[in-house]
């Protein structure tokens, strides 16, 4: 997925506004609310891309939806998306401002994919070691893909660490066809 640039500059300008203000985790719980909702909801996603909407009405309604749930300063920025006509930017801003608030609080995502699942030890330890390696407290996902046969991988960002059998099979393959 391209990401436009404006989405980043928006991202960034609201995630220091948000520092300078002690608010960071409001408004990053605000906007991961958001955009959950709009992944679930057809209806939101249509009021932030819709064209034939009139910049106005979307920031009515977005107030309207947001008023007495969200921070103030999430609100305010929603508004002003919306009078920009970057209402449908949202999404993107806030996965954007979700890594720069992680980024501050020295937190990483990481993406574990297993062929089995993993026992709540398993996924401490990998936590652990992955927190010790990239010196940060790590936020794991995990999921299970059987057709990775054994073992798991782990993507960090674009970064993908694989120690799965099913790569090591494969590895071993390649090794034997050449030799």
């Amino acid at each position: 997925m391209r990401i436009p640039r404006s989405a980043r500059r928006y991202a960034k300008a609201l995630f220091r506004l948000a520092r300078e203000q002690d608010r960071v985790d409001a408004v990053a719980s605000d906007l991961s609310a958001l955009l959950r909702l709009a992944e679930s909801s057809a209806e939101l996603d249509q009021l932030l891309r819709s064209p034939v909407l009139p910049d106005d009405r979307r920031a009515d309604m977005l107030d309207a939806l947001l008023k007495g749930r969200a921070d103030p300063l999430t609100l305010r920025f929603v508004r002003f998306l919306a009078h920009r006509g970057r209402a449908d930017q949202l999404p993107e801003i806030a996965a954007l401002f979700e890594g720069l608030a992680h980024d501050h609080a020295g937190i990483l995502k990481a993406h574990v994919e297993s062929a089995a699942p993993l026992t709540s030890k398993q996924e401490e330890a990998i936590r652990e070691r992955l927190g010790r390696r990239f010196g940060k407290t790590i936020l794991a996902e995990t999921a299970v893909r059987p057709e990775l046969l054994g073992g798991f991988r782990v993507r960090i960002g674009d970064t993908l660490h694989d120690f799965s059998l099913q790569t090591q099979l494969e590895l071993l393959r390649k090794q034997w066809t050449n030799a």
